[in-house]
């Protein structure tokens, strides 16, 4: 449950999951070192249990004392539902759960996938392998973007019917003003504000975003403010590849609450080399900031390009030329109107958790039919 998209989504459908229909039991692993745990600063109503072997990274011996755990967890539970989040969540738990006796209807969601840039070709092929062997036992495939969908149908993931696309689902809970959230991060009148926030690791590539900052700021000086939020293996990096360039680049580490940075930007910066649906483009359209992202993944399911945000290629100078556009405020307001309309009509809080209790209860009707 580090801080993300899928904890945030995880956290919203937990809190709005009536109670007298469903009985909720999260099961996580720990967050490492340079995460942070989304549930220490939000609450989850339904029971949380932590199982101490497991992290996002690989560990042969604990991921194998974490796997026994989790598959004694299932068993005691006894639960209707198995519903995993996220890859190696839906390996151990999918596997553990097809090994027992009651096998529990099986959902996975696909948040994104590792078909590409993440690993070399030969261990992308070995996760499509597993993808295909789990898509057999698992009763319903959820995808978060009809790209994601499609990507993984075209590699012979499942078959049309059990495939479901639910986009996320956000809402505006806290309401700043620009002028006070500007005022809190100290943000200079007049200044041109971009943000970037997510996991310094090489597939959110956020040394793109650095070298295309240093060039924005080597040609407009104290034209542009510019936060990178978030931690990981390259933040180290980041961060001296700024200082090394005398470059004023704010890096706060990850935060609590996000809403403030996307409420005091212009835009929200994503330079990723694959995404699925980032919830937190949904979470800055709101607050109608518009999002420039790296044309990737599911993002073309939010963004038509100077329309609902704007799209380029991972290129310094098509990111540097399309700033230096929009700060000139080329159709901006149109866009950021766009934008917020799109997520208040297709990606709003109350039909990402109705499509989800559909969902649930269509699987326990049909399994009851079947037998």
């Amino acid at each position: 449950m580090n801080v993300g998209g899928p904890a945030v989504l995880l956290s919203e459908l937990d809190e709005k999951l009536p109670s007298s229909h469903f009985e909720h039991v999260l099961v996580t692993g720990r967050c490492e070192s340079n995460e942070v745990d989304y549930l220490s600063n939000h609450t989850f109503s339904g029971k949380v249990i932590y199982i101490d072997e497991l992290s996002r990274s690989v560990s042969p011996i604990r991921d194998l004392f974490g796997w026994l755990r989790v598959r004694n967890l299932i068993n005691t539970l006894n639960a209707d539902i198995l519903h995993t989040h996220t890859s190696k969540a839906g390996l151990l738990g999918r596997t553990a759960a097809i090994l027992l006796r009651r096998k529990p209807l099986l959902v996975h969601t696909y948040h994104g996938h590792l078909l590409y840039g993440y690993f070399p070709r030969w261990k992308s092929n070995l996760i499509i392998l597993f993808e295909k062997f789990l898509a057999r036992f698992t009763d319903t495939l959820v995808a978060v973007s009809e790209q994601v969908r499609d990507d993984l149908l075209a590699h012979g993931v499942g078959t049309q019917s059990k495939w479901r696309v639910i986009h996320p689902g956000v809402e505006l809970n806290e309401i700043t003003t620009v002028k006070d959230a500007r005022r809190e991060l100290k943000i200079p009148d007049g200044a041109f504000a971009i943000s970037w926030i997510g996991r310094f690791t090489d597939i959110k590539d956020p040394l793109l975003a650095v070298e295309a900052f240093l060039e924005l700021e080597a040609k407009y000086p104290k034209l542009f403010h510019f936060t990178m939020a978030g931690n990981g293996e390259l933040l180290t990096a980041a961060k001296a590849r700024a200082v090394t360039a005398g470059s004023s680049i704010n890096f706060p580490g990850w935060l609590n609450n996000v809403n403030t940075l996307l409420t005091a930007s212009d835009i929200l910066l994503m330079t990723s080399k694959n995404e699925g649906m980032p919830v937190v483009i949904l979470e800055a359209a709101l607050r109608g900031t518009p999002t420039l992202a790296t044309d990737v993944g599911g993002i073309k399911d939010f963004i038509k390009s100077d329309e609902t945000g704007y799209l380029v290629q991972r290129d310094i100078s098509q990111i540097v030329n399309k700033i230096l556009e929009i700060s000139s405020n080329l159709g901006y307001e149109k866009v950021a109107l766009g934008a917020m309309k799109l997520v208040n009509k297709s990606f709003s809080y109350e039909s990402y958790v109705a499509e989800h209790i559909n969902m649930y209860k269509n699987l326990m009707y049909f399994s009851k039919v079947d037998k």
